[in-house]
């Protein structure tokens, strides 16, 4: 970050205020720094997680309210495709049931 050139003389340098040159330099200045990490973490990003979260809640907004934790995995599971570990259910009976022929 010490290598960075002057933003300043970019701002001041260039067509009248607030035509879209000028527009674009102030807002790569703004996001320099974010812009900057970006790079610095070969592009690594969060934005798989937050898009999953944003749609798992729009899912949890629409249902108004469940009252069975069971019911919501099951939305969510079945709208997003998230992979969730479920606990592996006791079987009912011990044995296969005979056949009636």
């Amino acid at each position: 970050m010490e290598n960075q050139p002057p933003t300043q003389s970019r701002i001041t340098t260039g067509p009248t205020i607030g035509s879209p040159s000028t527009r674009l330099a102030r807002t790569i200045d703004r996001w320099m720094p974010e812009i900057l990490a970006y790079q610095s973490t070969s592009g690594a990003s969060n934005g798989r997680v937050e898009n999953i979260h944003m749609l798992a809640e729009k899912t949890r907004r629409n249902a108004h309210g469940f009252v069975n934790h069971i019911n919501y995995r099951r939305r969510l599971i079945g709208r997003l495709g998230i992979k969730w570990a479920t606990i592996p259910t006791r079987r009912i009976r011990g044995r296969q049931p005979h056949s009636a022929a």
